[in-house]
Order: structure tokens, then C-alpha cells, then sequence
């Protein structure tokens, strides 16, 4: 009893005050390609709950190779030692004792979350303490393991005891993908944790197509309220060979979708600033200059600036791709025989004064790939060489094509949508306020657009207008090509200027804006003057160019998923 005493004194002495947690909070870390690290309350104490699991792995893998074991190994197990009160699918395969390998164990602890599993690992190898004395040796004093999982299920409360802050879990997964291949056993860790299927609605639901997670869960016993500690932890392994460890910690929530919203937030903001360093320090520089001589009269720089953002697109397996007219493009998917699908008229992005059908080809090719929307992308004329207002009539052209095309494109007449990404949004907007096009028009769906041809001198302008994918010096040059012959304020052009009674004729719209770009607070004020009519979602961490240029993989797979049901619903 003086023992057992003494055991529970030391682990309330070495609980961090800040521990407790209340509903509401939340909790992240993550790093991305081992360098670049963002986090939400990161260096706060946090309940792990059955993600202790995971040290305790490390700390097995590292016992079986200092004491000349492994994997293979094994242990007898009676069933009559083992709580038949708690979580533990491995009960189901006793009939008196057996033999479990380390290997069967600790499967059955990652991959299953079993918590007898677990607690045989602890009597095997070492208590819990043992694994916190590994997880200090290794660099992680912020990890804290006092209680086998029989202990907790005795005294909940103490669940606060096995402890971590998200920054040392971020950092203990980047250990553990450093160390994957040092010897059998944390290779068996590691690839064991690729099995682990539970909390698909967690981290999982935040993934972008294509990518993979290695990761372990935790969940806490219900509140009295319903609500539970969620947690999810893992690493993200990305297409390009790239990966992102991330931690995440949401006590007191209703659902899984709280750890999907935390792992997005933190994957794109990741995401954002990795794009950020990896685009060129001088690219605008560059490009502004060649706007700036193709406003005198050589566009030949500007012309190279247009044929590197030229790309023809990957096509996906169930989309068809063909020209409509020299200047539009449809997108259709493949088994769209049945009903007339709405369509979508998406125009890109790129200042007016470069990007093409090709620059958008990615995003249609995925809006079209759902199966429930045809895509049209328009290749508009092009400032300085034409300026406005050539490219806004060839956008208001476009619908006019659509709209006397629809039955032989199978295109609902009343489900005609019109979109862009910023230049393409502005003049999204001002097509959609056009005389020819209003009535027309069932939806709008624009992501961070110029609303303003012009400095507005906004918060954002001033904080996000050097380093943040879209400069102030060529936004200003943006705005003096598409201007040449007209006033930057003129509402056709600056569209937020248009009046009350005017922006009243927008169809339902979608702005889906970047929080850190030099557009974001113009399109909140264009956001209050139509409220009524407008829902507006801001990615957090974001920055512009999501869209259109690849890099912020979270960002684009969102914003193909919110403009997908904005649009269905229309």
C-alpha cells in the first residue's frame, strides 16, 4: 500500500499545472520535411490518452534490442491475468493461455488500441516510468507515462497523468520517421503504425487524395456531457516524397471532425509556409518588370512569363477534355449521359495579364471528376495587349455561349455557375452584374478575389504585401495593365464600388478567401456589403495562389470539396 501511495504522490508532484483542460480547447502541433514547425497551444500539457501507446513502443522496440531480444520472441498469457473490463479485442482470441509474440503485441497495442495488450507490454518490459525515463534519454522531457492502462480504467481522472504537449509528440514522430530504419524493431514500430485504421473521421478526413498516414490514436472516457478526448497523432506522408509530422489534442469534443479541423489547420498553414520558401526570392520581381515593359510596348518577357504557366493539365480517368469553341474548353465527366449537369464558367486567375485555360486545368479537371458539375474554362484576352474591358466582353461572350449551347453541351439552363481566383473572380463578379448576364446566373464561387484595381491601404494590403505569394509592387502592376484606358475605380472594374442596390442582383455566392493574402480584407468588407446572399470561409494559414499553382495540396483539395456542395446545392 506505502508503494502504491508513493507511486500516485509522484505522478500528481510531476503532472504540469497546465494540464487541466476544459471543452472548447485545442490542441496541434506539426513539422513539415523536419524543419518548419507551426503549432496551436503547442507547448501546453495535454492527456494522451491511448496515444501513450506509441512511446511506449519506442521505449519496447529500444528494450528488445538492449536486452538481445525480439520481435519474434514471446510471452504466455493467461486470460484469467487480464481485465475483461476494458477495451480488448485480443480477448476474444483466448480459450485458457497462450503464447503472444512482441511482435502480436504490439500490433494488437497500435494497431487495435487493445489495452491488455498494452499492459502486458508494461509487465514485460518495463513500468511505466521506464517509458518516460526512455522518452527523457531520447530528448523528450515533456512526455509524461505514469499509469498502466488497468490503473486508469480504476481512476479516470488520472488520465491526465500520462501527458504530452503537441510540440514534443511532433517532435518524438519526427524522431521516429529519423530513426525507421536504425533496426527491426522501430522499423516494425513504424510500419505497424501504417496499419492503424482507427479515427478514420480524425486526421485521415483532412488528407488530400492521394496521401498516407502512419499515425495512433486516443480517445478518453465519455463526460458527463457527452463529450470525449479525441486525439490523433501521426506522419503524413505526401505524393511528392515529402512528409509532416502532426499532433493533435481535442479534449471535450462531440466528434471526430474537431481533430479533422485541427489537423487542416495545421496542414495547410505547413503546407503554406513550405510553398513560401520554396518559391523563388526574385519571381515577381521578375514578373512585374516584364508587365511593366509590356505596358511599354515589349511584351516579349511577359510572353515567357505565359507559356511557363502553360501547362496542358493532367486529365483524370473519368473526365473527357475538349475544345468547345478556339477559347473554351469543356470538361465533362465521363459517364455524364443522363440528366443535363449544372455547368461551372471558371476563369483564371493571374492579374489580367497572364494565365490561361491550361492554368486552371487542374481545378476543373477535379471539380469535373465529382461527377456533378461540367466545368467551361474561357482562355480571355489578356492585358496589357487588351485591356479592359476586351477580357470582361469575352467573359460575358462566354455565357452568352453557354446559355444558347446548353442543350447540345447537356447543361441545366438553370444550374449556370460562374467562378474565378482572383483577377478570375473580379471579373467573375463583374460578368455576373453585366446587364446581358444578370438572371442568368444561378451561383457565384470566387476564391480570394481583387474586388479593388487599386492599394486600398487595408491591414492586409500593408501586412501580407511582400512574401506572401502576391506582392503589393505586382498587384499595383496587375492593376495599371488591366487599367490602361480606364479608371482603376470605375465599378465594372473595381467591383466593390458597385452600389448597394447593384451588388443586390448577385446570384448566391462563395468566397473562399487565403488568410494571409494582400486581397483577405477587401473581400471581408465586399463580404458585409452582400451578407444576405454570400457565405464566406477563410483557410487559416493559407496564402494566395492555392488554386492555381500546386503547393498547398490541403488548401486546393478543400477548396475543391467546398465548391463542389456550393454548387450542387445551387
Amino acid at each position: 500500500m506505502a508503494i502504491a501511495i508513493v507511486v500516485l504522490l509522484i505522478g500528481i508532484v510531476y503532472v504540469p499545472q497546465s494540464a487541466a483542460r476544459t471543452s472548447g480547447e485545442r490542441y496541434g502541433a506539426c513539422i513539415i520535411d523536419g524543419s518548419a514547425e507551426y503549432g496551436i497551444n503547442a507547448d501546453s500539457a495535454v492527456a494522451m490518452h491511448s496515444v501513450m501507446k506509441f512511446p511506449q513502443a519506442l521505449y519496447v522496440a529500444d528494450y528488445l534490442i538492449r536486452n538481445g531480444l525480439s520481435l519474434s520472441d514471446s510471452i504466455l498469457v493467461e486470460k484469467s491475468m487480464l481485465d475483461h473490463d476494458t477495451w480488448s479485442p485480443m480477448l476474444s482470441t483466448f480459450h485458457g493461455s497462450r503464447r503472444f509474440t512482441f511482435a502480436e503485441l504490439l500490433q494488437w497495442s497500435l494497431v487495435q488500441s487493445d489495452n491488455n495488450a498494452c499492459d502486458i507490454l508494461f509487465a514485460a518490459c518495463g513500468a511505466p516510468e521506464k517509458v518516460e525515463a526512455h522518452m527523457r534519454a531520447i530528448g523528450f522531457g515533456n512526455i509524461h507515462v505514469r499509469f498502466t492502462e488497468r490503473e486508469l480504467r480504476q481512476n479516470p481522472h488520472d488520465a491526465i497523468a500520462n501527458c504530452s504537449t503537441p510540440a514534443d509528440m511532433a517532435r518524438l514522430l519526427e524522431w521516429c520517421y529519423a530513426h525507421r530504419h536504425d533496426n527491426e524493431a522501430i522499423t516494425f514500430v513504424y510500419n505497424t503504425m501504417a496499419e492503424c485504421r482507427t479515427g478514420a473521421n480524425r486526421i485521415a478526413a483532412a488528407l488530400p487524395e492521394g496521401y498516407a498516414l502512419i499515425h495512433k490514436t486516443g480517445s478518453g472516457f465519455p463526460y458527463p456531457d457527452g463529450t470525449q478526448d479525441r486525439n490523433d497523432v501521426g506522419i503524413i506522408l505526401h505524393p511528392d516524397g515529402s512528409h509532416l509530422s502532426i499532433a493533435i489534442f481535442a479534449p471535450r469534443c462531440h466528434t471526430d471532425s474537431a481533430v479533422a479541423a485541427i489537423a487542416r489547420r495545421c496542414l495547410m498553414r505547413a503546407q503554406a509556409d513550405a510553398f513560401l520558401r520554396k518559391m523563388p526570392a526574385d519571381l515577381q520581381q521578375k514578373q512585374t518588370a516584364a508587365i511593366l515593359k509590356a505596358i511599354d510596348g515589349d511584351n516579349s518577357e511577359l510572353m515567357a512569363v505565359r507559356n511557363a504557366r502553360n501547362t496542358p493539365p493532367d486529365i483524370s480517368d473519368n473526365v473527357v477534355a475538349r475544345m468547345i469553341t478556339p477559347t473554351m474548353r469543356i470538361y465533362e465527366p465521363r459517364e455524364s449521359q443522363g440528366e443535363p449537369l449544372p455547368v461551372l464558367l471558371y476563369l483564371h486567375g493571374g492579374g489580367w495579364t497572364f494565365g490561361s485555360i491550361n492554368s486552371c486545368g487542374r481545378f476543373c479537371d477535379a471539380i469535373a471528376a465529382s461527377g456533378s458539375v461540367k466545368v467551361v474554362a474561357l482562355d480571355y484576352r489578356l492585358a496589357p495587349e487588351h485591356p479592359y474591358p476586351d477580357g470582361l466582353n469575352d467573359c460575358i461572350a462566354a455565357i452568352g455561349y453557354i446559355v444558347d449551347h446548353a442543350s447540345e453541351l447537356r447543361i441545366d439552363p438553370q444550374r449556370i455557375a460562374i467562378g474565378g481566383d482572383s483577377s478570375g473572380g473580379n471579373l467573375a463578379i463583374a460578368t455576373a452584374l453585366s446587364p446581358s448576364c444578370r438572371g442568368k446566373l444561378s451561383s457565384l464561387l470566387l476564391f480570394y478575389p481583387v474586388v479593388k484595381a487599386y492599394d486600398d491601404q487595408s491591414p492586409s494590403w500593408l501586412e501580407y504585401g511582400n512574401g506572401y505569394g502576391l506582392d503589393a509592387s505586382i498587384m499595383e502592376a496587375f492593376n495599371r495593365a488591366y487599367t490602361l484606358n480606364a479608371d482603376p475605380r470605375d465599378p465594372d472594374i473595381s467591383v466593390a464600388l458597385r452600389s448597394d442596390a447593384d451588388l443586390e442582383q448577385l446570384p448566391p455566392t462563395l468566397i473562399i478567401a487565403a488568410q494571409r493574402d494582400i486581397l483577405c480584407d477587401q473581400g471581408k468588407a465586399f463580404t458585409q456589403r452582400i451578407a444576405d446572399k454570400v457565405q464566406r470561409i477563410e483557410y487559416p494559414g493559407t496564402v494566395h495562389l492555392f488554386i492555381t499553382v500546386p503547393g498547398q495540396d490541403a488548401a486546393f483539395h478543400q477548396a475543391v470539396n467546398d465548391a463542389i456542395a456550393f454548387i450542387s446545392r445551387r
